[in-house]
C-alpha cells in the first residue's frame, strides 16, 4: 500500500571493491605511516625526534615508573588507534591491529567476501566472484540492490536503486504487467489493484485497476508535477510540487473531497482503503508545519483522533481504520483500529523513524536503531512474528493484511505472509536469470528446475507449497506444481518429496512411498507416479477410482496425467487408459480411442493426446471449446499442456498455441507469442513456455517474463 512516505531520497551504497572492477589495495605498512617526514630512519620524525625521546616530553624518567607512558601521547606516533596498537615496554612498538579477525572486519559474510588486513588503515574487502546478493556492479562498488517497496493484497512492488520499478504478483488487472520502462523512477506504490510510480520530474504514471474504477484514468490524465503519490483500496492521491493535494476515486465518506478541498500546504499524503465503504475510507495529510488533518470515515476515531492531536510529526500512515504517525521526538501513536493492538502500541516506549499502517489492524515501525516491529490481528501467516523475528537491520517497511516487506538498510528485500510473500533476498535471482530445464505451473504458484537440479519455485505460499520446496536441499529430476495447492518433486535418488495441502494423504503418501520412481505429477487432489517397473501408483483422494483404478492396473505405463477428479495414463504401448470420474466423459473418450498416442495431459475435467497422425484428441468437459477446438491447430504438435479450461500444444518448429477458456489473456497472449520455446506447461489460468536459453516466459494469472517478472525466491 506505501502510504506513509516520508519525503526523503536515499542510495544505499556498500563500498565494497566488486571482483569485475579494477581496484587497488592500500599497501601495508612500509615504515613511512605517521613517523615523521617520510620514513623511520631519518629526519626529526615524532618517533625518533625530540618531542618522544628527548628531555622536552619525557625527560631522563622514562621507564621509571614515574612517567606518562609514551603511548598516551597520540597513541605513541603509531597511528590511528582503532587500527595499530601501541606498545611500551621502554621503547615503543607499534602492532597491527587484526580487524579481519573480528565479524570478517565486518566486510560480510565469509562466504562473499575475502577481508585483508592495512596496517594502520580500515581493512580491505574484496568480493568474492561477482558483487554478493542485494547488490550490484556499479562503476567500483557493489551497489544495494532495492530502497524501496510497496505491498497491496497479493502483489508488490519494490523500486532498486537504479530507478527501476519492479512489480510482482497478483495481475487480474494488469497491476504488475506495465510498469513503465523508464529509468527515473523516484516512488512505486501499490493499492487495491492498481500500482502508480512517480519519475523524478514529477510525471505519474498508474497501471492497472481496470475492473475496479476509473481513478487509474484519472490520475493519468493529471498534468502538474508531483512530489509524491499514495494509493489504497479505491482512492490514489498524489501531492503537487506545491503543497497542495489531488485525490481520485471513492468518496463515499468525503476523503476525496475534503483531501482535495484542503487549503493547507502539505510534505506528506496517506490514504486508507475504501474497500469496506460502510466504515472506511479515509484520507490524512501531513501539513508542512508537522500538524495532521485527516478527512473522511471517523467510525474508530482513525479521522478525530489524529485532528485534535498537538504534537508535531514527522511521517504519518493511514489503514483501513487506523491511523498511525511519529512525532519528531520519534514518539509512535496511533488512533482507531484495534484498541488491543493500539494500546500495545502505546506501551512501546522506543523511539521510531519510519511506520506503516496496514488493513484489518495491522502496524509495523523501524525503530531508530533500525529494529522492526509488527502488531496485529491474527498472525496466520506469519506477516506478523516473522518481521519480529528478523534480526536484521531495516530502512523500509510496508504491511498490508497478510503480507509484509521490508527493505534492509543493504538492500535486500524480506517478505513474509500468505500473498506472494515467500524469503525473498533480492531480485539478483530472478526468472531470466537463472538457466532452468523444467516447468510446472499450478493454481496459483509456478516451479521450475534449474540445470542441477534444485527446485525453485515462487507465488501463493500456503501449506509451505512455495517455501517448504525452496527449502529442500535435495536434487530433482522431476516435478509436479498441478493441481490444489501442492508441489512435488522427484528426487534425482528416484524418491518423492512433497509439500502443501494433505487432507487426502496426497502429500504425506508420495513422502512414506519406498518405491523407485520415473515420474511424477499431481491431480486435483491426488498424486500419481510411475516406478522403475512402469507401474503406477496413485496416493490421496478416491471419491471416483480415480485413484484405486490406476493403483489395481497390471499393464506399464510411460506417462501419467491426472485431472482432477480423473487419472490418464499413456501405456508401453503407447494406448490411452483412464479411471476416475466420467461426469464429462473425460474417461469414456480416450478409453474408446483405438489408436496409439506418443503425448498425453489431462486438464480439470478433460484429456487431450497427440495421435499418430499427429492429430490432437480430447476428450471431457468443452464448456469452453478446450476440446472441440482442438481441431483448429495446424502445426505439427509435440507436448501438451492443458489447464482448468483451457488446451494448449507445442509445434516443432517452438510454437505455442492454445484454445479455451481465456479467463486472464492465458490464450490471446500466449497465441500472439513469437518466441519460440522448448517446453510449456498449464496452470489453473496460466500457459508457461521454456525458452531455448532455460528462461521462462509466462501469460494468465502471471505475466512473468525477464524484466516484468514476478521475484523468483533464493531457495
Amino acid at each position: 500500500m506505501m502510504n506513509g512516505l516520508d519525503r526523503w531520497t536515499l542510495v544505499i551504497s556498500l563500498a565494497l571493491p566488486c571482483a569485475a572492477c579494477d581496484s587497488t589495495e592500500p599497501s601495508g605498512r612500509t615504515g613511512d605511516f605517521d613517523y615523521g617526514d617520510s620514513n623511520t630512519t631519518g629526519g626529526d620524525s615524532a618517533y625518533q625526534g625530540d618531542e618522544i625521546a628527548g628531555d622536552e616530553s619525557l625527560g631522563d624518567n622514562h621507564g621509571d615508573g614515574d612517567s606518562v607512558s609514551a603511548c598516551s601521547i597520540d597513541n605513541g606516533g603509531c597511528g590511528n588507534p582503532t587500527f595499530v596498537q601501541c606498545n611500551d615496554n621502554g621503547d615503543v612498538t607499534c602492532a597491527d591491529i587484526n580487524e579481519c579477525g573480528v565479524n570478517n572486519g565486518n566486510c560480510g559474510p565469509v562466504a562473499e567476501f575475502i577481508c585483508t588486513n592495512n596496517f594502520g588503515a580500515p581493512p580491505t574487502c574484496t568480493v568474492i566472484g561477482n558483487c554478493p546478493a542485494h547488490s550490484f556492479a556499479y562503476g567500483d562498488q557493489c551497489i544495494a540492490e532495492v530502497v524501496d517497496v510497496s505491498t497491496s493484497s497479493g502483489f508488490s512492488c519494490a523500486l532498486r536503486v537504479t530507478g527501476e520499478p519492479l512489480c510482482w504478483g497478483r495481475n487480474a488487472d494488469g497491476e504488475v504487467s506495465e510498469p513503465p520502462k523508464r529509468s527515473a523512477i523516484a516512488q512505486v506504490s501499490t493499492g487495491g489493484s492498481h500500482s502508480c510510480v512517480l519519475t523524478t520530474s514529477g510525471e505519474l504514471t498508474c497501471f492497472g485497476g481496470y475492473s475496479s474504477g476509473e481513478w487509474v484514468d484519472q490520475a493519468n490524465a493529471a498534468t502538474g508535477t508531483h512530489t509524491q503519490v499514495a494509493g489504497a483500496f479505491g482512492q490514489i492521491c498524489a501531492l503537487e510540487i506545491g503543497g497542495g493535494i489531488e485525490c481520485w476515486g471513492r468518496d463515499a465518506h468525503g476523503q476525496r473531497t475534503g483531501a482535495n478541498n484542503a487549503a493547507g500546504a502539505y510534505q506528506q499524503i496517506a490514504v486508507g482503503s475504501a474497500l469496506y465503504e460502510s466504515n472506511s475510507g479515509h484520507n490524512c495529510a501531513l501539513t508542512t508545519l508537522g500538524d495532521i488533518e485527516c478527512w473522511g470515515s471517523d467510525s474508530s476515531g482513525q479521522v478525530s483522533g489524529p485532528n485534535a492531536s498537538t504534537a508535531t510529526y514527522s511521517q504519518i500512515s493511514a489503514g483501513d481504520t487506523q491511523t498511525c504517525a511519529i512525532d519528531i521526538d520519534g514518539r509512535l501513536t496511533c488512533w482507531g483500529g484495534m484498541p488491543s493492538v493500539r494500546d500495545d502500541i502505546a506501551n512501546d516506549t522506543r523511539a521510531f523513524v519510519h511506520v506503516s499502517a496496514g488493513e484489518s489492524y495491522n502496524v509495523c515501525a523501524i525503530t531508530t536503531t533500525g529494529r522492526l516491529q509488527c502488531w496485529g490481528f491474527g498472525d496466520s501467516y506469519g506477516q506478523i512474528s516473522g518481521p519480529n523475528n528478523s534480526d536484521d537491520i531495516y530502512a523500509r517497511v510496508d504491511i498490508h493484511v497478510r503480507e509484509t516487506c521490508a527493505v534492509t538498510n543493504v538492500g535486500a528485500l524480506h517478505c513474509w505472509g500468505e500473498f506472494w510473500a515467500p524469503t525473498v533476498s533480492g531480485f539478483n535471482n530472478v526468472p531470466g536469470q537463472e538457466v532452468y530445464t523444467q516447468l510446472s505451473a499450478g493454481e496459483m504458484h509456478l516451479c521450475a528446475l534449474t540445470t542441477d537440479g534444485r527446485l525453485h519455485c515462487w507465488g501463493y505460499d500456503d501449506y509451505g507449497i512455495v517455501n517448504e520446496a525452496n527449502a529442500s536441499d535435495a536434487t530433482y529430476q522431476d516435478l509436479s506444481s498441478f493441481g490444489f495447492l501442492r508441489t512435488c518433486g522427484l528426487t534425482s535418488t528416484g524418491s518423492i518429496d512433497c509439500w502443501g495441502w494433505d487432507a487426502n494423504e496426497q502429500v504425506t503418501g508420495p513422502n512414506t512411498a519406498t518405491g523407485n520412481y520415473i515420474q511424477v505429477q499431481n491431480g486435483g487432489t491426488h498424486t500419481c507416479a510411475i516406478d522403475n517397473t512402469n507401474h503406477i501408483q496413485c496416493w490421496g483422494k478416491d471419491d471416483d477410482n480415480q485413484v484405486a483404478g490406476p493403483n489395481a492396473s497390471n499393464s506399464t505405463y510411460r506417462q501419467i496425467a491426472p485431472g482432477y477428479i480423473h487419472t490418464c495414463a499413456l501405456t508401453t504401448t503407447n494406448e490411452i487408459e483412464c479411471w476416475g470420474s466420467n461426469a464429462s466423459g473425460q474417461t469414456a473418450g480416450p478409453n474408446a480411442a483405438t489408436d496409439t498416442y506418443s503425448d498425453i495431459a489431462s486438464g480439470y475435467h478433460h484429456t487431450c493426446a497427440i495421435g499418430s497422425s499427429a492429430q490432437i484428441d480430447c476428450w471431457g468437459n468443452d464448456n469452453a471449446q478446450q476440446v472441440s477446438d482442438a481441431s483448429t491447430f495446424t502445426g505439427t504438435p509435440v507436448q501438451l499442456a492443458l489447464g482448468a479450461g483451457h488446451s494448449c500444444a507445442l509445434d516443432t518448429a517452438g510454437k505455442v498455441t492454445c484454445w479455451g477458456a481465456d479467463d486472464l489473456g492465458q490464450v490471446t497472449n500466449a497465441n500472439a507469442s513469437t518466441e519460440h520455446f522448448t517446453r510449456i506447461a498449464a496452470g489453473t489460468y496460466t500457459v508457461c513456455g521454456l525458452r531455448a536459453d532455460g528462461t521462462l516466459r509466462c501469460w494468465g494469472y502471471f505475466d512473468l517474463d525477464t524484466g516484468d517478472l514476478l521475484v523468483e525466491p533464493t531457495p
